[in-house]
């Protein structure tokens, strides 16, 4: 029910009237339906015109299923079921607070375990029963995610891996773009799961045809030429009724603020940017009129979209940060702090909705160790088993004392209600709920006639690297005649984290040595020791050209790969004979591998021919547009 402004002014009502608008057939809650507490929920979706459908949303008072578990909709003599998944993950990654009673006791669940196996077993059983109520095809609408960034046995993939009889999985959550993604089931049996990102990336749309097979493909939306007029109408109306009070201008920037990159994926899931710094200085800088804090922490998650430069209005932060989030201050211990930390260094280099980012605090985070961050049955953090990732952690500037009490400003979703799988353990209440997120941030703003230089870049609050007292195989070395020279292979530094290509292509990395920016041509010999590393070579590699010394990386079949390379280089300069070495380790970088915008999979059957195919096509273009709509984590 989320949707940037048009969402949180109506509290979701918007949404639902724009859905309203649309032939939809069925819908599947996606974690955000839940923002605005479960009663607003449940009367949203007696307000839509169409059936929610889950088959592990349950009350755990009555423990019945909350909607049905799927829908049969027969199109000639054919019947498609339609069976719905939630993500386990909605406890932690919606309001706790919206499952439980008064007493902080929950009362609804999702199938949430650590195995997955409760999750698999009621897709299972939703599976058998509409194919003993005739289902001659199952097309499961999942909000999971699972390719590339979803995390935990809950993701798509693992559902299919785990059961039997699904012909396709139809999937958001991720906001990961996939044509066509084949990945066997139990009974070694491929299935297409597809999903069409966020924002109207693309529309996705899955064919069944006349002889049995089963097409997926990505429509790009400006190849739509045609708009909806009664859609266009509403949604005009729906903005004109609050879209001056909204567009009232605050501040101008000379320059952009990021949080999503320019093909979709989130950067502040993974990295500080200028947009993270800017946000977490307005709630330490605002909240001190409402009592003393120290530092500030704000969940990546709550930031949703990017500024670009130019004026900054209203409605800009609404849509930067569109949860009706309240913020509180909290005295605790240094070390809570340290454990929350983390907690939000636990899943890096996957892409984290509860990454914190920070203000009056730094740290750093070694990706060389493996995170040992222990979780309840509800994901929600108890402790740390091993060695930490997270070390130098300066307050203002000191180190931080690990028995010492801060007083931390941050909204009440990761403070008090296990937002993310927080869990601030020792923490007291200083000031509860005083503000808005966006209210602070916008009174922030207004405190500038324009936004200060430096927020041009961001400024080294959170850093990976690999700490000092971390040997391995992987340490990155520098002779001393090395410390004004600058070895790499051009471009592998900005490659992305999540890098989609095309089967065939090829994307090619010449080495080169710069001292300062000015690269250097006096080398007299120059030798190499290439290490790549791939999970799944038969997807994507890196190749070394020793001809050339270009590292290429090569797409060969679509899937999903996480690639890597260590290298050794030996120089000799003619301005030195001594041989400079040194050893780095590039990655870890997940590779996604498709086809050209469509693609398609077969599915055999023996259902007979369908007569209303044309309907078919549009009843699930339509429930892709659905998945847009819910794409919200």
């Amino acid at each position: 029910m989320q949707g940037a402004p048009i969402g949180v002014i109506s509290r979701g009502s918007y949404i639902i009237d724009i859905m309203n608008s649309l032939p939809y057939d069925l819908a599947v809650p996606g974690n955000h339906e839940f923002d605005y507490g479960m009663n607003q929920f449940y009367q949203l979706s007696k307000n839509l015109t169409c059936d929610y459908i889950s088959c592990n949303f349950r009350n755990l008072i009555t423990g019945k299923l909350v909607f049905e578990p799927y829908k049969i909709i027969s199109y000639g003599n054919v019947k498609v079921a339609f069976i719905g998944i939630c993500t386990p993950e909605t406890i932690t990654k919606s309001k706790p607070s919206s499952f439980m009673n008064n007493n902080g006791n929950y009362i609804y669940d999702f199938d949430l375990d650590s195995s997955g196996k409760k999750l698999y077993d009621s897709v299972q059983k939703a599976v058998d029963d509409s194919r003993k109520n005739g289902a001659d095809y199952v097309i499961v609408l999942g909000h999971l995610g699972g390719v590339v960034d979803a995390t935990g046995p809950w993701t798509s993939s693992m559902v299919v891996q785990n059961t039997k009889g699904i012909d396709a999985f139809i999937d958001g959550h991720s906001h990961e773009v996939i044509p066509s993604f084949t990945q066997k089931n139990i009974e070694g049996i491929d299935v297409p799961i597809t999903q069409s990102g966020s924002r109207f990336a693309y529309i996705g749309q899955v064919t069944i045809t006349t002889d049995g097979h089963i097409k997926t493909e990505l429509i790009d939306p400006v190849d739509i030429k045609e708009k909806d007029q009664k859609v266009t109408k509403i949604i005009k109306e729906i903005k004109d009724s609050y879209e001056t009070s909204i567009n009232v201008y605050l501040t101008k920037t000379d320059f952009d603020f990021e949080a999503i990159d320019e093909k979709g994926m989130w950067i502040v899931r993974k990295n500080e940017t200028n947009l993270t710094d800017l946000v977490a200085d307005s709630i330490l800088s605002e909240s001190k009129k409402y009592g003393p804090v120290d530092i500030s922490l704000c969940n990546a998650g709550s930031i949703r979209g990017s500024i670009k430069k130019g004026n900054i209005t209203i409605n800009d932060i609404l849509t930067i940060i569109p949860f009706a989030t309240y913020v509180s201050i909290s005295e605790m211990s240094g070390q809570t702090i340290l454990d929350a930390l983390e907690m939000s260094a636990s899943k890096y280099p996957e892409n984290n909705g509860g990454l914190l980012h920070t203000s009056g605090l730094t740290y750093s985070v070694d990706p060389m160790i493996n995170s040992t961050v222990q979780l309840d049955e509800r994901n929600v953090f108890i402790g740390i088993s091993g060695k930490r990732r997270v070390y130098n952690v300066l307050v203002n500037g000191e180190p931080i004392d690990p028995k010492r009490r801060y007083n931390i400003a941050s909204n009440s979703y990761i403070l008090y209600e296990h937002g993310d799988g927080y869990s601030f353990s020792d923490s007291k209440i200083i000031q509860s709920n005083f503000a808005l997120q966006s209210d602070l941030f916008i009174e922030y703003l207004k405190k500038f006639d324009r936004i200060p230089e430096k927020y041009r870049f961001s400024q080294g609050r959170l850093t990976f690297e690999k700490s000092k007292d971390n040997n391995n195989r992987n340490e990155h070395k520098r002779s001393k005649n090395n410390t004004d020279l600058i070895m790499k292979f051009e471009g592998l530094d900005i490659l992305s984290s999540n890098e989609m290509m095309e089967m065939n292509a090829t994307k090619e990395f010449l080495f080169k040595v710069y001292r300062g920016n000015e690269p250097i041509s006096e080398i007299t010999h120059l030798s190499f020791e290439v290490i790549p590393e791939s999970s799944n070579d038969t997807v994507a590699e890196f190749i070394f050209d020793e001809q050339s010394e270009t590292l290429k990386l090569v797409a060969k079949k679509s899937g999903v790969a996480e690639i890597g390379i260590t290298y050794m280089v030996n120089i000799t300069l003619s301005s030195n004979s001594n041989i400079i070495s040194e050893t780095r380790k590039e990655g870890i970088y997940t590779i996604v591998v498709h086809h050209k915008i469509s693609a398609h999979s077969e599915i055999i059957s023996d259902a007979n021919s369908i007569y209303d195919n044309k309907r078919l096509r549009l009843l699930i273009f339509m429930l892709f547009i659905l998945t847009l709509f819910y794409n919200t984590i």
